[in-house]
Parts: structure tokens; C-alpha cells; sequence
């Protein structure tokens, strides 16, 4: 598993323009360093945890569920 927090930058000129001036690839990654100004921490931690940080401690009340939704997707919708 990977992935990657992307943190846009945009600048919006006086004609309501907005141009890319960088990507962060940090995300949110500004931790509780400036609460006042920066509120994503809880978020940035919920994503983690949807995306399997904790090894998803929870997979054996769901698992057999979700593989055969999956599976019933699978034959008919798309080949996995």
C-alpha cells in the first residue's frame, strides 16, 4: 500500500485567476504546529486510518463481506 498527501498551493489574481504556484507533497502534514490557522490534523489522521495506517483492527467483523461484495462487483460490473 502507498499514497501520497497532495497540498496545492493557488494564487488568485485581481481577475479571479487561479494559478498552481506549488504542490506540497507533505499534505497536511503541518502536525498541531499552528492549531489556529491549520485544522486538517484530525482529517489528515482520520484518511490515514481509511487508507490502513492501524491495519484495519477491525477487518475480521467485515472481511468476509467485503470480499464477497467485491466478488458479486467483480462478475458483474467489471472484471477485477
Amino acid at each position: 500500500k502507498r499514497f501520497l498527501f497532495l497540498s496545492p498551493d493557488f494564487v488568485i489574481d485581481a481577475n479571479g485567476g487561479a494559478f498552481m504556484v506549488e504542490l506540497n507533497t507533505n499534505g497536511f502534514m503541518i502536525g498541531d504546529q499552528y492549531p489556529e490557522l491549520f485544522t486538517a490534523q484530525n482529517e489528515t489522521k482520520a484518511a490515514m486510518v481509511m487508507l490502513g495506517v492501524t491495519d484495519y483492527p477491525r477487518r475480521g467483523s467485515y472481511e468476509a463481506d467485503m470480499r464477497e461484495a467485491i466478488g458479486d462487483f467483480c462478475s458483474e460490473v467489471a472484471p477485477c
